[in-house]
């Protein structure tokens, strides 16, 4: 098997619990959509966002995990800003569902898949795998994590296991084709 990577363009989140605006923002430029901002993606989400996300994209958005005010700083579904927001295909499966031979199907068919981490009633974390690495016995991913800066390669055991002993909760199958 040979190592795969998907040329994922990568931007940290901006607020703690924006992961999920991070890894939608990602996904979508990955299939040539519009240039959204995490900003962009949070106040089509809550509305009530407007006045903070201006304030912090007029100050320096190069710093990462900036404070915001606690009505912005939420958790959302990525699935559903991929489908409602941005318009991309976002099909959850759960964990439990998914094998690695489904993942590495994905990525070589120039899909990316998102992770989540954390029970239904947490906050939870996503990150994105956007690669196959043939080391580990072929078992390994490259995985993305908005927190990380950057991409690394993970056997897919630990992935499943997730980071910290949080369970892997669920997976979102993506893809390039618009929805309504």
């Amino acid at each position: 098997m040979e190592d795969i990577t998907l040329a994922l363009p990568m931007e940290p989140q901006r607020v703690r619990t924006w992961c999920w605006a991070a890894c939608a923002l990602a996904i979508d430029r990955f299939y040539g959509g519009r240039s959204w901002t995490q900003c962009a993606i949070v106040r089509a989400v809550f509305p009530d966002c407007t006045l903070c996300c201006e304030r912090f994209e007029a100050e320096d958005a190069g710093h990462l995990l900036r404070a915001v005010p606690e009505a912005c700083d939420r958790p959302w579904s990525l699935e559903i800003v991929l489908r409602d927001v941005v318009g991309r295909r976002a099909e959850q499966v759960r964990a439990d569902a998914v094998t690695f031979d489904l993942v590495r199907r994905e990525v070589s068919h120039g899909r990316v898949v998102a992770l989540r981490w954390g029970s239904a009633d947490e906050d939870g974390h996503y990150a994105i795998v956007h690669g196959i690495d043939a080391r580990d016995g072929g078992q390994g991913v490259r995985l993305w994590d908005s927190l990380w800066l950057g991409s690394q390669q993970t056997p897919w055991e630990a992935v499943a296991r997730g980071p910290g002993g949080l369970p892997l909760s669920h997976v979102v199958w993506t893809g390039p084709e618009r929805v309504p």
